[in-house]
């Protein structure tokens, strides 16, 4: 699972195999509380699924919201899940969590 984002989005990076997606929605869960998460599209082909969509939340630690708009592109292999990129605003996020 990809996120992109630098050092002031807690969530961003690479996270491998259960144990790291755990870790992942662990740290979203502890950092900020979400308002909404909308998927609006999904488009598929083959083994990849792309999920257009938008979210907004409350940064914890500042009190600052964002909302943006991301698209998350799931590869598939044998009916599951193998690889996951997130595309999103990460200025948007960033600035949210910026005191």
């Amino acid at each position: 699972w990809v996120r992109p984002g630098e050092g002031a989005i807690p969530f961003s990076g690479t996270f491998k195999g259960m144990e790291g997606l755990a870790n992942m929605f662990t740290i979203i869960a502890q950092t900020v509380k979400i308002n909404s998460f909308i998927p609006k599209k999904f488009l598929a082909q083959d083994d990849v699924v792309v999920v257009l969509g938008e979210d907004s939340a409350e940064v914890i630690a500042t009190g600052k919201s964002y909302t943006s708009e991301w698209v998350y592109v799931f590869k598939l292999k044998d009916e599951k899940i193998i690889h996951v990129q997130v595309y999103i605003d990460t200025l948007e996020l960033s600035h949210a969590f910026q005191v």
